[in-house]
């Protein structure tokens, strides 16, 4: 199948079809650049659909009026792409898991797509009303080299809380073995998950006296990963030709069956002026990996509200931190901010920049 050139569209469109079209573009290459070339063609075969105002363009219908910007930031394109590989991971389409891996035949599948589209226009449109729930375990890599950095800073114990945690996957971070491309390794090397991450810049400080003393999280809809179901749905947004990213998903799930992780099903704002609060003798780290830009402008402006107040409270004994691995803001980027605030003492550094999954880290700070 032909991709999209740069000027794709020499038909004119509504401003709405040409948001979707521009936004699902943008899809294409990133599945493209991130080395994705299955899932780079199904995206654009079902854009092309949606420039002929076929069954996609239907299937689009709730995200019409929406900017390029947030298209994006609702990622509508990856739901359909998740859509069409739950499909093939259920078997309810057999035609179209014969052109996915191992056969992995991109022009196939390609090709099949409208055909699905209508076929499974029901299923389809139920699968894609809920955003993303990817929680790409690798994207631990430069989490855990944040939290032995709030380590080394404070000298405590670590209660972690984490916002939009899906499936409570990167609750047992502190579980996993890693390897920091070639300047230094972390955890149990018998551990079941290991991430591997190509690093560049300085060792993360892995000498860092780390223990975690509570671990909770919250989502608007969690993951229930004990029924097959929950685990099927988060292996549909793994690409299906990036087989060693199901593979650390699977077993990252594995460690969460295992260590009977909760994830508490509630609105991000009225969990984190719960939960979030000052612990004696501990860092009290909020965390959280692409969520931000799913959260409510309403419910971003109140936890950061919480967060500015609690601020003003922490001391050497019971410190504060927020750790994030989300886009820079109001960017669309093909690299992640991991940024550290602290208090007391008002550090705010951007620690590094990583790939979207977590593949690649390039560290900033030895300081």
């Amino acid at each position: 199948m032909t991709q999209p050139s740069e000027t794709p569209n020499p038909t004119p469109h509504d401003p709405d079809t040409q948001n979707l079209l521009d936004a699902f573009l943008i899809q294409v290459k990133g599945c493209g650049y991130f080395g994705s070339p299955l899932s780079s063609a199904v995206i654009a075969a079902m854009r092309e659909d949606i420039a002929k105002g076929g069954v996609f363009a239907e299937l689009t219908t709730p995200w019409r009026g929406e900017s390029v910007q947030d298209l994006t930031n609702h990622a509508v394109a990856v739901r359909f792409l998740g859509a069409l590989h739950h499909l093939v991971l259920t078997g309810a389409e057999p035609a179209l898991a014969a052109a996915y891996p191992p056969t992995a035949d991109v022009e196939a599948a390609a090709a099949l797509v409208p055909e699905v589209g209508r076929r499974q226009f029901d299923a389809i449109a139920r699968f894609v009303q809920s955003p993303p729930q990817t929680n790409e375990v690798r994207r631990s890599g430069a989490l855990m080299a944040g939290l032995l950095d709030i380590a080394a800073r404070t000298g405590l114990p670590l209660a972690l809380r984490e916002i939009g945690a899906s499936a409570g996957l990167l609750q047992s971070l502190d579980r996993f073995h890693y390897r920091f491309g070639d300047v230094a390794a972390w955890g149990d090397p018998a551990a079941r998950v290991h991430v591997p991450v190509d690093w560049t810049g300085p060792a993360p400080k892995i000498e860092a006296p780390l223990s975690v003393v509570s671990r909770r999280a919250v989502d608007q809809a969690p993951v229930d990963i004990a029924s097959d179901e929950g685990a099927l749905r988060l292996e549909a947004y793994v690409w299906a030709d990036q087989v060693e990213r199901a593979e650390r998903l699977r077993a990252a799930i594995l460690e969460a069956r295992a260590n009977q992780i909760v994830v508490e099903k509630a609105d991000a704002g009225d969990w984190v002026e719960r939960a979030v609060q000052l612990t004696p003798g501990a860092t009290t780290v909020l965390f959280h990996s692409v969520v931000w830009q799913y959260i409510a402008a309403p419910t971003r402006a109140r936890i950061e509200a919480h967060m500015q107040a609690l601020s003003a409270q922490a001391t050497a004994d019971s410190p504060l931190a927020w750790l994030t691995f989300e886009p820079p803001i109001d960017a669309i980027a093909p690299k992640m901010d991991v940024r550290l605030r602290l208090w007391p003492g008002e550090v705010d550094v951007l620690l590094g920049q990583a790939h979207p999954h977590g593949n690649q880290v390039a560290w900033l700070t030895a300081t």
